[in-house]
């Protein structure tokens, strides 16, 4: 007998126990654990995100730097661009929430 089916059976044993007993489990507490992670991950999501716009642009600026030999003006412009994309997927992930 697995885990799952434990918790089958503890879920089965539950649910006769508030039929005997004619209570109506609330089932808020769930929903609202379920939003809080759905929260937590996509704030997770949006910060790696966010650094990985600002990484990636800047890696590229370094790298169009040494071929064009322009160091460092590729660089910071690719990083400014960086940022603003960065913040612009961070406040369309704020308005999901």
């Amino acid at each position: 007998m697995g885990l799952q089916d434990d918790i089958d059976d503890l879920d089965k044993k539950i649910d006769q126990i508030s039929k005997d007993l004619n209570v109506e489990l609330d089932s808020a507490p769930k929903r609202k654990e379920g939003r809080e992670l759905e929260v937590v991950k996509s704030s997770a999501s949006a910060g790696v995100e966010f650094a990985a716009a600002v990484i990636i642009c800047t890696l590229v600026g370094v790298a169009l730097d040494r071929h064009f030999d322009t160091k460092p003006l590729l660089m910071l412009i690719l990083m400014l661009v960086g940022c603003v994309v960065a913040f612009y997927n961070l406040y369309k992930a704020s308005q999901e929430l």
